[in-house]
């Protein structure tokens, strides 16, 4: 049973939560009234494109192309984004032209006639008759001159270069073709160092899932016995923290929105200032109910422990991937608040604190309170598996994405099974941080 604070005690902890609810309110009719900024859905719909853009480069940094397995690969993945892109913004031309070139590369004729024949509809004056002239040769009108006047407008689409390729060909002008495919491989080498650092950071936080199992399957040691430690708090406390992590996060995004002097400042702070406000509140709040609290954080053995962290996040992290990436291709984009950020480059100093607080400071906050906390106070009365799926849904509805809930809840469940594993906090801290480097390094490598 948690331990019920003195009466003084309990008196200042209603009054400041009292006060950070009125606050709270306040603060939102403040942000209401002003908006806050946030990406459009012509610039969302511009972000998919150049993911869309990035998968193609991808295929001309390795010379392949629409014929070999892994350049049909690429062009498929390209083709997803290209049609979020299009579900953001129905009458974006050069995503819709790029979502068309992509079909017809990819064999599929029907739906590029339908993207073409939208790209010319909603084509304005200065791309007109280069969008009218793809659409006829997407309805098998083809020529030269349809070629010659649409190449302009073709050069400029992420898959532009590599259709002009394939289509002078088809006219008798082979040379045209590889002038083009040349010239946006050489351009693709933009992509080349956000593309190394991406397979570093993915390559060896992957690679760490089978390996770390080896070493500690192989160096195994008894594992803890019985449920953990009985926690000084109880599960009253623990709601509270949790209401008060909202009202905080809420709050602080609030202010942002009014006393912030510029979007960009907003769209950079917002996205990790407010959790890490939340988070030290509601840690605070939990401390303030019972002082002298212990969280969880046993640094004893820390090299097992963090063995633990990574081998989980070495499985976690590529299996989320592939779950995020086939509701994006079958649902709806998954709108992750780091992307405008990243999209807007706001400088390395800015990217560098931004992705240090999402990997560090940001998973030892909501470690110690989602796992430390609130899955310790269910563990007082309820089993491992009923407690991390109750902790692992909060966690999963706190990220206020309905889209990516089965991803989150799916996080949430594997730390607090780690918890559960190792009695500390440091291996779910550490899996935390590497899944969310993992991340970070694919949307920087799609969209910074």
């Amino acid at each position: 049973m948690g331990v019920s604070p003195q009466p003084s005690r309990r008196t200042a902890r209603r009054a400041v939560f009292v006060a950070a609810a009125a606050l709270t309110l306040l603060g939102l009719r403040t942000a209401w009234l002003s908006p806050p900024p946030r990406p459009s859905q012509d610039q969302w719909s511009s972000l998919y494109r150049r993911a869309g853009d990035t998968y193609v480069k991808m295929l001309y940094l390795a010379g392949l192309t629409e014929g070999t397995p892994a350049g049909r690969r690429l062009l498929g993945t390209a083709r997803a984004y290209y049609s979020l892109s299009a579900r953001s913004n129905r009458n974006d031309t050069e995503t819709a032209a790029s979502l068309g070139l992509v079909l017809l590369l990819l064999g599929r004729t029907s739906e590029a006639k339908t993207a073409l024949s939208n790209a010319a509809l909603h084509a304005p004056p200065g791309t007109q008759s280069a969008a009218l002239a793809m659409s006829s040769w997407g309805a098998g009108t083809r020529s030269l001159a349809q070629l010659e006047q649409a190449r302009g407008f073709l050069s400029r689409l992420g898959p532009g270069p590599l259709f002009l390729f394939r289509a002078y060909a088809l006219v008798g002008q082979p040379a045209v073709g590889e002038q083009e495919l040349r010239r946006a491989e050489q351009q693709a080498q933009e992509v080349a160092p956000k593309l190394f650092a991406l397979i570093a950071v993915c390559g060896l936080i992957t690679l760490a899932g089978p390996i770390g199992l080896v070493i500690l399957l192989v160096r195994r040691k008894r594992a803890p016995v019985g449920p953990p430690a009985t926690p000084s708090w109880g599960l009253a406390e623990a709601v509270e923290a949790l209401v008060l992590w909202v009202l905080l996060a809420a709050l602080a995004f609030s202010a942002l929105m009014r006393f912030s002097l510029s979007s960009n400042t907003v769209t950079s702070t917002a996205t990790v200032l407010p959790s890490l406000i939340a988070g030290c509140g509601a840690v605070a709040w939990v401390w303030l109910a019972s002082p002298g609290a212990r969280f969880g954080w046993d640094l004893r053995a820390p090299l097992r422990n963090i063995g633990w962290g990574l081998a989980a996040a070495g499985i976690l992290a590529p299996t989320v991937a592939l779950i995020e990436q086939f509701l994006q291709s079958t649902w709806r984009p998954i709108e992750h608040p780091l992307v405008p950020v990243l999209a807007s480059s706001p400088g390395w100093a800015t990217k560098a604190a931004l992705i240090a607080a999402a990997c560090v400071v940001v998973p030892v906050l909501e470690e110690t309170l989602f796992r430390g906390v609130l899955y310790r106070a269910l563990r007082i009365s309820w089993p491992p598996i009923g407690a991390a799926l109750a902790s692992g849904l909060v966690f999963a509805v706190g990220h206020m994405s309905f889209v990516g809930l089965l991803p989150y809840l799916l996080t949430g469940v594997v730390l607090a099974g780690l918890y559960e594993k190792t009695r500390t906090l440091l291996a779910p801290a550490v899996c935390h941080g590497a899944f969310n480097a993992f991340n970070i390094a694919i949307l920087f490598a799609l969209f910074g």
